[in-house]
């Protein structure tokens, strides 16, 4: 995939680099969600991106406790 923000790509997932690069977070987003969030890091920068990356952190948990709970229905 190509990660140059400019790159015009459909149902993609973005992949965001946590700090300690250890862990990696994916997050479905639309082209022009993707492309609002570019935009506004230009103006907030850093700020921003912290934003972003506590989001994606958190959507990454719901999802995790979905599937666990899926998991639970399936085996319970």
């Amino acid at each position: 995939m190509n990660t140059d923000s400019t790159h015009k790509t459909t149902h993609c997932v973005r992949k965001k680099t946590l700090p300690n690069r250890n862990h990696r977070v994916s997050v479905r987003v639309s082209d022009a969600a993707w492309q609002a969030l570019q935009q506004l890091n230009i103006h907030f920068g850093t700020a921003l991106n912290d934003t972003i990356e506590t989001l994606a952190m958190d959507a990454e948990f719901r999802i995790l406790l979905e599937e666990g709970r899926e998991d639970d229905l399936e085996t319970g």
